[in-house]
């Protein structure tokens, strides 16, 4: 099958609107009919029209925006949560036929705008008092955890990941690690709860590693992610 540019895609869209007053959503269905009769290959096109995508690239510079070392203490962390919260919402898929193409779409932009490195960045572990370790660049970065950020980051990654096989290879090199860390450290202090040394915090705790734990069933399906799991010690997660 031959393929086609964004741009040819683009003006035949816009040839249907301008020359036979179709509807945006008309004149989309109907560019999308005319390639397939053509057998053109539209895999790698944007057959959405580009609806919402100002809005969804706009919520993963939010999230970079957080991760950049001078603007941690001026960026809101209800912000950031409503923005991940949304990321997720707008890749869920639904009933309705364009809604999943808008949301297949975001998936995939997910990839490629940055959006899956600024989540696998805020599944991060507050390792001391002064700062955040990251296992992926493996120093302290002084913006501070925040248990909401984090929570909200794995249930969003557990959500591309089911959906999209792609995503799941994506998770590496470093994902795997660093959930296996996020879970050793929740699991140490669910224990020291449970041992005699109460915390205030842990049904957040809990939460965290429930969050965890679905996201490893997911991404341990592929292969590799598995052989990772296994030296964690969480190969019975995964039966």
């Amino acid at each position: 099958m031959r393929k086609i540019s964004q741009e040819t895609f683009d003006e035949v869209v816009q040839e249907n609107i301008e020359d036979f007053d179709m509807t945006t959503g008309d004149a989309l269905i109907e560019a999308v009919n005319q390639f397939r009769i053509q057998e053109v290959d539209l895999s790698d096109i944007d057959v959405t029209g580009g609806v919402g995508m100002t809005e969804f690239v706009n919520h993963i510079t939010a999230l970079e925006d957080y991760l950049r070392e001078e603007n941690y203490l001026t960026v809101s962390v209800d912000s950031i949560v409503t923005a991940i919260v949304a990321l997720n919402k707008l890749c869920s898929k639904s009933n309705d036929i364009n809604s999943n193409k808008i949301a297949m779409r975001n998936q995939n932009m997910m990839s490629t705008k940055g959006g899956l490195t600024a989540l696998r960045e805020l599944m991060k572990v507050n390792n001391n008092q002064t700062g955040v370790y990251s296992i992926l660049n493996k120093k302290e970065i002084p913006y501070p955890l925040d248990t909401r950020i984090q929570i909200e980051s794995i249930k969003c990654m557990h959500a591309l990941c089911k959906s999209n096989v792609a995503n799941r290879d994506f998770f590496e090199p470093g994902g795997s690690e660093l959930l296996v860390d996020v879970i050793r450290y929740y699991h140490t202090k669910v224990v020291q709860h449970i041992c005699g040394a109460p915390d205030s915090s842990h049904a957040i705790h809990v939460n965290i590693l429930c969050c965890c734990f679905k996201l490893c069933r997911v991404v341990g399906k592929t292969e590799l992610n598995k052989c990772k799991f296994v030296g964690g010690y969480l190969i019975l997660l995964l039966k």
